[in-house]
């Protein structure tokens, strides 16, 4: 009986969400979307202007979260907080033309969240770091016009939030010291490669230095060789087409994968 009722609990509970959520569920809900659509194709028509106006659809999922009951007020504030700064961020970022540092603005759903720490040393010193990390983003900025030498400052962040465990890989291969200190140096090393060498697009795989590395040591076997290669083949993909720019010739890394399938067959 009690495996009955937690499963029907669990199930009303995925049932509700999805009718709160739904926003044809309702006449009211049908006529919020109705209304929000209207008003942003008058605007646009009348005033010829779509961008950023489209943020008035981050209208319909607020109006969902206070409607729902069964979040917690700490958390829906963090959601609300959520889609009113990309909202806020939009409309700043349009209208006066700046991306940076109008994007700031979006880390208040940060600074909302951490509230929902329950050990108070933590959250406290999280909040204190962040605040540190963008007033010192916002000095360095503005002083030397150099943002992106401004960004290292989230270091101060981050490098906390990795050791307290709001940052991290949950991985079964390799143990959690060792996936802290790899999440710590892959920042480092995504910051100075970005920086140094003016690639943040292609920087970003070092965040995967970790993946790589649990992938690496649980890949042992036939069973997991073919997804090891499929993961390595992405990688390659991404790193030897940024860099010789040959998009058309490298997607043939991914035939590494079936290769390697038909090998272990033979």
């Amino acid at each position: 009986m009690k495996n009955t009722s937690q499963s029907s609990n669990k199930k009303s509970f995925k049932n509700e969400t999805v009718r709160r959520l739904n926003p044809t569920t309702s006449r009211k809900k049908r006529l919020s979307v109705f209304g929000v659509v209207a008003v942003y194709l008058l605007h646009g028509l009348i005033f010829k202007s779509w961008h950023p106006f489209w943020v008035v659809f981050l209208v319909l999922p607020v109006l969902a979260i206070f409607r729902y009951q069964r979040i917690r007020p700490l958390m829906r504030a963090t959601l609300i907080t959520f889609f009113v700064s990309i909202a806020v961020y939009f409309a700043l970022a349009h209208y006066t033309g700046r991306y940076h540092p109008t994007w700031l603005v979006m880390l208040s759903t940060l600074f909302v969240g951490l509230q929902l720490e329950k050990h108070t040393l933590h959250r406290w010193m999280l909040e204190g770091f962040l605040t540190v990390s963008v007033l010192l983003y916002l000095i360095i900025g503005i002083s030397t016009g150099d943002y992106r030498l401004a960004l290292f400052s989230f270091l101060i962040f981050i490098i906390p939030a990795i050791i307290t465990g709001h940052i991290y890989v949950h991985l079964h291969a390799i143990d959690s010291l060792v996936a802290r200190v790899g999440l710590i140096a892959s920042f480092i090393l995504f910051f100075l490669w970005g920086y140094f060498f003016e690639q943040y697009a292609i920087a970003w795989v070092a965040l995967l230095f970790v993946p790589t590395m649990s992938v690496a040591f649980h890949a042992k076997g036939r069973d997991t060789l073919v997804p090891f290669t499929v993961y390595v083949s992405l990688l390659l993909f991404y790193i030897l087409g940024y860099y010789t720019g040959a998009w058309h010739i490298v997607w043939t890394v991914f035939l590494l994968g079936p290769a390697v399938s038909l090998l272990q067959k033979l």
